[in-house]
């Protein structure tokens, strides 16, 4: 149990450091389903702040905050989080973790608390706290996690994270983390972000603080190459040596089916010797026809050979709504797919995430939780035990609710500001009252951004160039949100 609990709070300390993600540069990434074990191993090490930006680098989530407003009287906010494991010796769900929420007026997320369950005395012990500022449109502006320090027996602050923002979305990072002498949070290194023309990132760079020179150094670069509908089709990672001699250590490529699905993931390593580069994994994801997932097979690449071998497989189900439901892991032997864990989620169906206040819904671990339409109740995770020839409970989560006066969310009549004609053929107009300018976000219907851009009173943009189609729409306007569907002819 120890081990758990070890890990599900590394979850936190670097998981909720992505509740501030603008969705314009995280759709860019690729989902990744790594294991955090792997942020366990960056923090620990001796060169912490160069292996900790790599781990912030490559295995950060997809995890923009859904947290949505509407128009109804009462609303429910997600006010804490518990995690149970199953106790084989009294066949019992066991408390072993525990996280609060708290909200501003306008339902960010303000604070999230974390508690360990001691066995010993029954009671929750305070192990990490976490505080968010935000700016007028809700981006994020700080985020500084504290843990529980066993000697001074108070919460130390661990991490520092700032952002700012430019045109279109997210431009900079800046980290900051304890000196190893004081203790206290000082310059470590930060990240930046350069889009094109259309607003697709193109570039991430990451700079370490050198304090003696009082200057961020460049220590690796990622760059992306994007289609026409703004997916990235390409990135190649550089690192860089102290004498600034860079060399390519990573390639990505993906590719799409015509609806605009991510079909295939292809990872390379650059071999320095033949100055060649060797593929290292693979995947390959296939849909239904509502472009849900329903697959996901890795495989792993044979440097001499070239020959791909698989290694494992997860399988995706869904209810009418279109919410996950099952996931279903496999691990190959010999060509042969082993089943070796389940997980199981509930929804309570008469509640969209629209009427909710919550924080990001990562919790499902799932690259599809973008897809999550209604009231996450709980899930529970198993593990397949070959000998009893069953499934075996291991994990449980459960979410727990309570009302939430409407005085903490701004209503909004729709009438206010309209996009038209819709469906729309090639212009969409905008009527927008009482502001000089506002957010329009557009997705298809399988979660992807298709088009972020600032608009104002009567103006015109050109759809010309997007498929026909439905999508969905959001609408920013002094900080309220209008969400609606519309259909391009």
């Amino acid at each position: 149990m120890k081990q758990k609990i070890t890990l599900v709070g590394l979850m936190l300390f670097f998981a909720t450091f992505t509740f501030g993600q603008n969705a314009a540069v995280e759709n860019q990434r690729k989902s990744t389903k790594s294991s955090f074990e792997k942020h366990l191993k960056a923090f620990s090490s001796k060169d912490k702040k160069n292996s900790h930006e790599r781990a912030f680098q490559k295995y950060r989530l997809n995890t923009e905050s859904t947290q949505h407003k509407s128009a109804q009287t009462i609303k429910q906010s997600l006010d804490s989080l518990i995690y149970q494991q199953w106790d084989d010796t009294t066949s019992q769900w066991i408390d072993y973790f525990k996280v609060e929420y708290t909200y501003d007026a306008n339902g960010n997320l303000t604070q999230f608390f974390a508690y360990l369950w001691d066995e010993t005395t029954s009671q929750w012990v305070a192990s990490r706290r976490y505080e968010y500022t935000y700016d007028s449109n809700g981006n994020t502006l700080t985020e500084i996690a504290y843990e529980w320090d066993e000697i001074s027996s108070q919460l130390v602050a661990k991490i520092k994270v700032e952002y700012t923002y430019g045109e279109y979305g997210k431009t900079q990072t800046i980290y900051y983390l304890p000196d190893e002498e004081t203790g206290l949070l000082v310059l470590s290194w930060k990240e930046e972000i350069a889009y094109d023309s259309n607003g697709y990132v193109i570039l991430y760079s990451n700079l370490n603080w050198n304090g003696s020179s009082g200057e961020f150094i460049l220590h690796s670069k990622k760059e992306l190459t994007n289609n026409s509908n703004g997916n990235v089709i390409q990135d190649i990672e550089y690192l860089y040596e102290e004498d600034t001699l860079q060399w390519y250590s990573s390639k990505s490529e993906y590719t799409y089916d015509e609806n605009e699905n991510q079909i295939q993931y292809i990872g390379y390593r650059y071999n320095q010797v033949t100055s060649q580069w060797f593929g290292d994994s693979k995947s390959e994801y296939s849909y239904d026809e509502n472009g849900n997932m329903i697959m996901e097979i890795r495989y792993v690449i044979d440097n001499s050979s070239g020959q791909s071998f698989m290694e494992s497989k997860v399988e995706y189900n869904y209810d009418t709504n279109g919410n996950p439901t099952i996931l279903i892991y496999y691990s190959y032997y010999a060509s042969v797919p082993i089943v070796h864990s389940k997980y199981v989620y509930s929804y309570d169906l008469l509640f969209t995430l629209d009427d909710l206040i919550m924080p990001s819904v990562y919790w499902f671990y799932s690259d599809n939780s973008n897809k999550i339409m209604n009231k996450p109740t709980e899930y529970v995770i198993y593990y397949w035990d070959s000998d009893l020839g069953d499934w075996v409970s291991s994990e449980k989560r459960i979410y727990y609710y309570s009302d939430d006066n409407s005085t903490k969310v701004k209503d909004w009549d729709k009438n206010i500001s309209k996009i038209y004609p819709n469906p729309v053929s090639e212009y969409l107009t905008f009527s927008i009252a009482d502001s000089n300018n506002a957010t329009f976000e557009m997705f298809d219907l399988q979660g992807r951004k298709i088009m972020i851009r600032e608009v104002t009173n009567n103006e015109k943009i050109n759809l010309k160039n997007i498929n026909s189609g439905m999508y969905i729409y959001n609408l920013y306007v002094n900080g309220y949100k209008q969400t609606g569907k519309l259909i391009k002819e």
